[in-house]
Order: C-alpha cells, then sequence, then structure tokens
C-alpha cells in the first residue's frame, strides 16, 4: 500500500510570521524535501493572504505555525483540509494534532547545565508565569533542580526596570535560567549595569539559540536550542497520517536540541582549576584589603605567568577583579543601607574616600553620590 508520504501531494506551510522560529523552520524545509521529495510544497505567509491563497488554489493539506486571528483559523479550518500546527508561541484553538518542542525538556536541560558547573541556587527568570510557554520552561528548571538538591526560586520581570528591582538583592552564586534568548540579554546587561560579574558572580543560560541575542554582546550567551529539522519531521509525519485516515497523537513532543555554551556560562576561571579557586578568595577578601600580590603568591605561579594565565580565564587584570568585587559591594550597600559614603568606601575595601569615588566614577560613569541618588530609595537623601 502506499502511503501519503510516497504519493505525489502539494502541501501549504504557512510558516513565515516574522518571528525568528518561523524562519528557523524554513531553514529546515531540507529535511521535508529528503522525507518526501513527492510533495510541493507552497510556503506561504501566516495571514490573511496565506489563507486566501490556500482556498484559491486547494492543497492536500497544511502546515501551520500560528495565524494571528482566530477568524483566519476558522477560515481554515471550514475548507476541510488536514491540518497540523507546529511550534507555536501559544496553542491556536481548534488544531490538531499539535507538534511542540518538550518545553519542560528546555528548562531541564538548562538547570542541568547549571548545575553541573556547579551551581546550587537557581533562579528561573520569565516574563510571567500565566504564560504556559514560560511557566513549562520554569517548571523545567525546578524539577532538575529539586532532583539534584538544589534550590530554585521563580522570578519574574516584565520590563528592564523590573528587573533592575529583582536584583537589587542579588548574592553570588547564581545559575540563571532565562525563558529566552531576548530575556537572557536584558538579564545579563542588568546585571552588568549593577556591577554583577557574568559569568563569576552569576551564569545565565537561555533558549531558542537566536544568534542576534547570543550573539551581539559580551559575554556571548549561552542557550538551549530545538531541533526545528526534528519538529518538521514530526509535523509531515503527522500529516501524512491524518491523510491515510490515521489519527496521531493529539500532542507531540520533541526532545531538545543541543546546548550552545558560550560566555554567559563558562565555569568561573575558564576551565583553569587553579584559576577557579581564586575567586572565592577574591570575593571573600577583596573588602579586606586583599592584593595581587596575595593572588600571585596563592597560585604558587610565577608573577608572569600568573597574569597571562588570569587574564585568558577572566578577560581582566587581577586588579580589576579585585576591584569589580568591591564595586558590587558598594553599590549594594549603597542601594540598601543609610551609611555614609565615606563609611561604604571603607567598608567595600577602599583605603580613601578619594580613591572610592574616582574607582567607582570609573566603573558607572558617576560618582557614588549621583549613582545612590538614581538607583537607592527615593528617602535616600545620604
Amino acid at each position: 500500500m502506499i502511503t501519503s508520504l510516497q504519493r505525489s501531494l502539494k502541501v501549504a506551510l504557512l510558516l513565515y510570521d516574522g518571528e525568528s522560529h518561523g524562519e528557523r523552520l524554513i531553514q529546515a524545509l531540507p529535511t521535508l524535501r529528503r522525507l518526501v521529495p513527492h510533495w510541493m510544497t507552497l510556503l506561504l505567509a501566516a495571514d490573511e493572504q496565506g489563507v486566501a491563497a490556500i482556498r484559491n488554489s486547494p492543497v492536500d493539506g497544511v502546515i501551520i505555525r500560528r495565524l494571528p486571528e482566530q477568524r483566519l483559523v476558522d477560515n481554515l479550518l471550514d475548507l476541510g483540509i488536514p491540518v497540523v500546527q507546529i511550534n507555536p508561541f501559544s496553542q491556536v484553538e481548534g488544531i490538531w494534532p499539535l507538534v511542540d518542542s518538550d518545553q519542560v525538556a528546555l528548562g531541564r536541560l538548562q538547570a542541568e547545565h547549571l548545575l553541573r558547573l556547579g551551581h546550587t541556587r537557581l533562579a528561573a527568570f520569565s516574563y510571567d508565569l500565566d504564560q504556559s510557554l514560560w511557566r513549562s520552561r520554569a517548571t523545567g528548571v525546578k524539577e532538575a533542580a529539586d532532583q539534584a538538591g538544589a534550590t530554585c526560586t521563580f522570578v519574574t520581570a516584565a520590563d528592564s526596570d523590573a528587573l533592575h528591582r529583582v536584583l537589587e538583592d542579588f548574592q553570588a552564586p547564581l545559575g540563571i535560567a532565562a525563558c529566552n534568548d531576548q530575556f537572557s540579554y536584558l538579564i545579563c546587561q542588568a546585571c552588568l549595569r549593577r556591577g554583577i560579574m557574568i559569568p563569576q558572580d552569576a551564569a545565565i543560560i537561555g533558549i531558542d539559540d537566536h544568534q542576534i541575542w547570543c550573539e551581539s554582546g559580551s559575554p556571548t550567551l549561552s542557550s538551549v536550542a530545538q531541533d526545528h529539522g526534528a519538529l518538521l519531521a514530526a509535523a509531515v509525519r503527522a500529516l501524512a497520517a491524518l491523510l491515510d485516515g490515521d489519527r496521531p497523537d493529539p500532542v507531540i513532543l520533541i526532545p531538545p536540541g543541543p546546548i550552545i555554551q558560550r560566555g554567559s556560562s563558562d565555569a568561573p576561571g575558564g576551565s583553569d582549576p587553579l584559576m577557579a579557586r581564586l575567586l572565592p578568595m577574591i570575593r571573600t577578601l577583596a573588602t579586606r584589603g586583599l592584593t595581587v600580590e596575595d593572588l600571585v603568591s596563592r597560585s604558587g605561579l610565577g608573577r608572569r605567568g600568573f597574569f597571562k594565565k588570569f587574564h585568558e580565564s577572566f578577560g581582566a587584570t587581577p586588579l580589576d577583579v579585585i576591584q569589580g568585587e568591591r564595586i558590587r559591594v558598594a553599590q549594594h550597600l549603597l542601594r540598601t543601607s543609610d551609611m555614609s559614603l565615606q563609611d561604604i568606601g571603607a567598608a567595600a575595601g577602599f583605603s580613601s574616600p578619594t580613591r572610592f569615588s574616582e574607582a567607582f566614577r570609573r566603573a558607572t560613569g558617576a560618582t557614588p553620590r549621583d549613582w545612590r541618588k538614581a538607583t537607592g530609595p527615593e528617602d535616600s537623601g545620604r
């Protein structure tokens, strides 16, 4: 018996919706052509014109990501042809089967990556948890953390201002699983503006491996990819089953793609265990008079070899990293305490108010007083 996978059919693909996932599915079209070389495929925009083209030029079946309006979905279903939905942002009512990435598994993979780096405190960052996509991914993070005996908190922030507020009480080290790569980028920028070092203080990993968000900043962003080739292949098989009169599973979940590790989740100190062991020392002693010579002595290396290895691992000089930790402590005290500027400078490890002010201005572009006014509580007239 000849199945629909072997027949010459005409199939419409309503995938182009101006978003990266639609583009990734289009890039995976060679997978479809290898699987069903006899199918003629029409690549259409996922909009009113695309639905009209199907009405005017009948096809045997449709694979769709989403449509902007329910009335267009109703118009498509009224044509009475088999339709499969693939990798939507949210389920389109009335279209089954649904082929999608296993969103919970994506979150679990994020957490497992952070746990392998040694993080025992994780945070799942989402725009909100009312949307099922973000909720499923955050659930996966927490499941993996609970299984490993680590802690995991849910953090929601609708925009950059909210991100700054939730980072006010940041404590290092922390493993951050972002609901997608765009949010991962926003989190990274907010951390850096607050003096939180990535990945030394916080390791960050997103989802989708979106090249623009992952590659455009510094550090570059780690991400869990979705397997768009496998998604499209599963959608083709589901559509063929419908055309053959079978009833495929209503929901078909595809395992995640690979983890793409980049700078935002490099192991602290890179891959060098000696440099990684220095980071807790810097965090603990930077405010207590730690010097570069102390680090050289602890490393057991010669001065020149130490500086070379340190820069390769951290991308900065030892003094820059020590000063960065002092600035981070100072920022925390400026936001959360009533201490005087002089006392904050001393508590952060600076030898004089002048050196504190100069170092703070170089790091943030503002004086400690101005920075406190801009970021601290409204009643902080100190």
